[in-house]
């Protein structure tokens, strides 16, 4: 299995417009808007906390936006 991240965070940042926008997502988690787009642009990884956080705030499944699927027998 191979787990790009450029590809997941594609992923999030599809997830994340559905949402809104990264400042309405960096306010909720209490970050810079900065530090979202650095993030969505691969510029900047997120800690696992941070990145669990942001998929809860925005409600995104997160093995969507890791694997591409939302079937854990995928995997």
């Amino acid at each position: 299995m191979n787990i790009n991240q450029s590809d997941i965070m594609k992923r999030f940042s599809e997830e994340r417009r559905k949402y809104g926008t990264q400042e309405q997502l960096a306010d909720a988690i209490g970050v810079n808007p900065k530090t979202i787009s650095a993030f969505e642009n691969c510029r900047r990884t997120p800690s696992l906390p941070t990145f669990i956080k942001m998929c809860t705030v925005i409600k995104a499944d997160i093995n969507y936006v890791v694997y591409g699927s939302n079937n854990n027998q995928d995997f």
